[in-house]
């Protein structure tokens, strides 16, 4: 949400369906983790629909004559996990504000 804000989309963000998480619990009376002690401006974690999130920084991008964008682009270089080298093909939706990679390539399962 942070980064969201400083590049100054969270409005547009905000615009999407998403779900919020403060804490992190393994069992009801068992937590193991809270954003809302801490001094931030967003003391919680968003969960939004992928597709969604991606529609929004590639419609923001298209603004900028310099950006480009790719949805639906083989990810021929994509990282994969160390532990396994076969990994799966992906998905990858690139958004480039500048020359800098804002979106890295997501693996599909």
């Amino acid at each position: 949400m942070e980064l969201i804000d400083e590049l100054g989309l969270t409005d547009q963000f905000q615009k999407i369906p998403q779900g919020r998480f403060q804490s992190l619990r393994l069992r009801e009376d068992l937590q193991i983790g809270s954003f809302a002690e801490l001094r931030i401006k967003y003391p919680y974690v968003a969960i939004a629909p992928q597709w969604d999130f991606l529609t929004m920084l590639a419609d923001t991008a298209r603004r900028f004559p310099r950006a480009k964008t790719r949805v639906f682009a083989p990810g021929s270089n994509a990282p994969r996990p160390l532990a396994s080298r076969k990994a799966r093909p992906c998905s990858v939706a690139r958004v480039k504000w500048f020359g800098r990679l804002a979106v890295e390539p997501s693996q599909r399962r």
